[in-house]
């Protein structure tokens, strides 16, 4: 598994969820931390980068690119250099279509996935009836960082940053679509009192089952502990540790790469 930063997490703990017998690699790329505002051609290379070096020595089954923003940008890329399947993460922009009752949906983002071809497409193709409010924040991403740290967020600056989507009463459904969202979702749901919220999660979980070839009648056997993979020394490490231990995950190594 692949991400930024600790918003991949959300989608693996629906993946260990069905098959907690599954054992995770998890990568997150802390020295480019955060991928929202990353030139296309610079986030492209860099990813397809770390993954094939750490390839080299993980013998994977499968690649989940959790990250919408590296997913909209980099996934046909990757696709061309393994053989194994690599599953990503989109913005579910198609769920929020099919629930929205007001027909005018937000896009909660970073800045980078609000305006990739992907997106717009994802829009034609699935929600041609709706009207989508695009709200790109990076800053919202380091929120939810420092949540998962610490269990505090600044409630004002959540409230202010969610301001373009409160401010239009009609918009009934927001699709979280940063993976780093969902660790905030609570906090979003209550500014943001009555609409549903709609992520990826539990789709792109059903996702893997699939190109893994598990069936949900399969035999669960006891949670494997999975290995977590940095990409620049950790000032907090104690305290990182401690949260990802949470989700099932032990420290492994830094994978110096040239920036």
């Amino acid at each position: 598994m692949f991400d930024s930063g600790v918003g991949g997490l959300t989608i693996w703990q629906h993946i260990r969820a069905l098959a907690p017998d599954l054992e995770c690699h998890y990568l997150f790329d802390n020295a480019l931390f955060p991928y929202g505002e990353l030139p296309q051609p610079i986030l492209n290379q860099r990813v397809l980068s770390l993954l094939l070096k750490l390839l080299e020595t993980v013998a994977a089954d499968a690649i989940v690119i959790a990250c919408n923003t590296a997913s909209t940008s980099v996934l046909n890329d990757i696709r061309l250099h393994v053989d194994i399947p690599v599953i990503g993460v989109v913005p579910a922009i198609k769920p929020a279509a099919a629930l929205s009752q007001t027909k005018h949906i937000a896009l909660l983002a970073t800045p980078a996935t609000v305006t990739r071809q992907y997106t717009d497409q994802l829009a034609a193709d699935f929600a041609p009836d709706c009207r989508i409010t695009r709200l790109g924040v990076s800053e919202l991403v380091h929120l939810a960082e420092h949540y998962l740290l610490t269990g505090r967020l600044d409630e004002q600056t959540l409230a202010q940053l969610l301001k373009p989507i409160s401010e239009q009463p009609d918009i009934d459904t927001v699709v979280l679509g940063c993976t780093h969202f969902p660790l905030v979702a609570s906090p979003i749901a209550s500014v943001l009192t009555s609409v549903r919220l709609v992520d990826s999660g539990y789709a792109v979980a059903q996702q893997v089952m699939r190109k893994l070839a598990r069936s949900a009648d399969e035999p669960l056997f006891e949670r494997v502990e999975g290995v977590y993979y940095a990409t620049k020394t950790l000032p907090n490490e104690e305290d990182f540790n401690q949260a990802v231990a949470t989700f099932g995950l032990k420290k492994g190594r830094v994978l110096n790469l040239p920036l």
